[in-house]
């Protein structure tokens, strides 16, 4: 937790601990004028509007805290995905490097390490778009072809695509039939 997060949670915890003891002291002053005599009911009504305000003005804090601490949650996922998104995208281009080297060296070392670092990759939320196959889909593919084949299938892929949850980093190349067989 950093210390701006440190300082805003002990601003709440103070807020809300003065609120919680203001919200008491006027619950228990209202208890008591309640027990009191009929001439003392004006001050009641207007204890009773203290005490409203009061228990509005908790009951906000309280709200206002855990928006905080929800926003706090997400803001440091975001952050993290974007660190993540940095790295990875840096690292695509040596996945393809490696992938180009296995294409031209046949040593098992080179694939464990290429395995290695898929599966890293893929444990920090990167998919493969590897779409031979399958239907042409603009968001994800780059059609820099049009060849002979079933039209708007996928013949063959040139580069693989990477997504990153929603994101797309960079889309898949290919070649896409143009409904001539």
């Amino acid at each position: 937790m950093s210390s701006v997060d440190k300082k805003i949670k002990k601003e709440y915890s103070k807020a809300k601990d003065k609120a919680t003891k203001a919200f008491k002291d006027k619950e228990s002053d209202h208890k008591h004028k309640s027990k009191s005599s009929d001439s003392s009911s004006k001050n009641a009504v207007v204890s009773m509007q203290e005490y409203e305000e009061i228990k509005t003005k908790y009951l906000r804090a309280l709200a206002d805290y855990e928006n905080l601490e929800k926003r706090s949650i997400r803001d440091k996922e975001q952050a993290s995905m974007l660190a993540n998104e940095v790295l990875i995208e840096k690292l695509i281009p040596v996945l393809d490097d490696l992938d180009e080297a296995i294409k031209h060296i046949d040593d098992d070392g080179l694939k464990q390490v290429q395995k290695k670092l898929v599966k890293a990759l893929e444990d920090s939320g990167l998919e493969i778009i590897n779409p031979q196959d399958s239907t042409f889909n603009p968001d994800e593919h780059e059609a820099i072809e049009s060849v002979n084949g079933k039209e708007n299938l996928v013949v063959k892929v040139y580069r693989k695509g990477y997504r990153l949850g929603n994101k797309v980093l960079r889309p898949a190349l290919v070649a896409v039939g143009n409904g001539n067989a």
